[in-house]
């Protein structure tokens, strides 16, 4: 079985299943940094954020909501990454000059956030790699991490 289930799993933890607790996590420095990247007409801004010591890390590709990638949602990215994930978080509404808290949804935006998934994957590719972490597949969340290899910061390729 690919996805065992119970204590014979390597993702199972007594100590939360038993007893509620959650490990505490870890906290790293982060760095951050913009980039763009395009979508077809579109020049996309976004926002990167990673742990500073240069280890593997899974990515995250964030999307803000209505209020859009302001200092609120870019400290929630600064979280995500001090806890061990490298995060892209596109501003979808600069790139199509959408003001914050839109009525009406801009379906374009979509493929502004698709197309981030390549940034992972083709762009940073040499420091990118399929699976978690620990080399465990996330078939069981429904997901696919990717991993950060090597010590190459988005921007300096």
């Amino acid at each position: 079985m690919d996805n065992p289930v119970g204590p014979e799993s390597w993702w199972w933890d007594n100590a939360w299943w038993e007893e509620g607790q959650i490990p505490v996590p870890g906290n790293h420095k982060v760095e951050t940094r913009w980039i763009e990247y395009p979508n077809d007409d579109i020049s996309v801004p976004a926002m990167v954020a990673y742990p500073a010591d240069g280890g593997k890390y899974p990515a995250v590709l964030y999307q803000h909501g209505r209020r859009g990638l302001d200092e609120l949602i870019q400290a929630q990215v600064k979280r995500l990454a001090a806890r061990g994930f490298v995060v892209l978080a596109p501003d979808v509404f600069s790139g199509r000059f959408i003001e914050k808290m839109p009525i009406e949804h801009d379906y374009d935006v979509e493929t502004d956030v698709a197309a981030g998934v390549g940034v992972f994957v083709y762009q940073w590719g040499s420091w990118m790699d399929a699976g978690s972490a620990d080399g465990h597949g996330s078939a069981a969340a429904g997901a696919q991490d990717l991993s950060r290899r090597g010590s190459a910061r988005p921007g300096s390729e």
